[in-house]
């Protein structure tokens, strides 16, 4: 699906109810599979797409989505490689500085973490109410996973809508 990207990041923000949300889930023809709930969250697995997003039941609203390019999960074949599009033009097997250019920023913050190898890397990107982070495989500098957390408030949640002392 041409511009899947942008329809889903759309979504953040947005409670599971909203009209776009139902309209995308007609046009991909998939229905999610609730892969965890708790008290805090849901998290949506589109498994045969290749990405899930997280519903935040305090905010009301989508707030991250998961893009799966290269995890263990794709790897493992329990979740189908994301094939839709990033943003900026970013592909799959961009790098580092590849994905800096494209975006035409430095990250706002970039760490060592403990993913597929010890020396993986986390590229975060501040752009409007989204964080981009951009999740690199430290042996092949590959492109594994994108991660874009919704960091607004939600319009749809009046507890954190009206938040403040009351009269």
């Amino acid at each position: 699906m041409q511009y899947l990207y942008e329809r889903l990041a759309d979504l953040l923000g947005k409670p599971e109810n909203d009209p776009v949300f139902d309209r995308l889930l007609d046009d991909l023809g998939s229905r999610p599979n609730l892969d965890h709930e708790d008290e805090n969250m849901r998290f949506w697995q589109f498994s045969d797409l290749g990405f899930g997003m997280m519903f935040d039941k305090r905010r009301g609203c989508f707030s991250v989505l998961i893009v799966e390019l290269a995890t263990a999960a794709v790897e493992a074949g329990n979740v189908k490689q994301y094939s839709g599009n990033l943003p900026s033009g970013i592909v799959p097997s961009d790098r580092r500085e590849e994905v800096q250019m494209k975006l035409r920023m430095e990250p706002t913050t970039s760490n060592l973490i403990a993913g597929l190898t010890p020396k993986d890397r986390c590229d975060e990107y501040d752009i409007g109410d989204c964080r981009l982070s951009f999740t690199f495989n430290g042996l092949t500098e590959q492109l594994w996973m994108l991660t874009v957390s919704y960091k607004g408030l939600s319009a749809v949640c009046p507890e954190v809508q009206h938040a403040g002392p009351t009269t």
